[in-house]
């Protein structure tokens, strides 16, 4: 199932996370992100620089907490995190973003 994260506003900027508990068993962690995008869902473009800031990615248990930024209104975003265990397990999840002016 594909996260719903709220919209936001073009000129905000805040942190949001995908939380990993679901998948990783009881004291299990988060290692590793293995990988992290960002696609405009408009045209498939790549808007990882534009839409985030990954010096400010980090990990904390379960959670994989990303800072978000920007944004074009009207258009949503698909972030995409892979990540690996504290235990070698991989897991993948998904999520999306509306960009609105209120």
């Amino acid at each position: 199932m594909i996260k719903k994260f709220k919209p936001k506003q073009p000129y905000e900027e805040y942190y949001v996370y995908f939380n990993f508990a679901n998948d990783l068993g009881t004291g299990v962690t988060v290692a590793s992100v293995a990988s992290f995008t960002a696609v405009d869902t408009a045209d498939s473009s790549n808007v990882l620089t534009t839409l985030t800031d990954t010096g400010l990615q980090f990990i904390s248990g379960q959670k994989v907490y990303f800072w978000v930024r920007a944004g074009t209104t009207l258009h949503t975003y698909k972030f995409e995190c892979k990540i690996v265990g504290s235990d070698g397990a991989k897991y993948e999840n998904e999520g999306t973003m509306l960009v609105m002016e209120v």
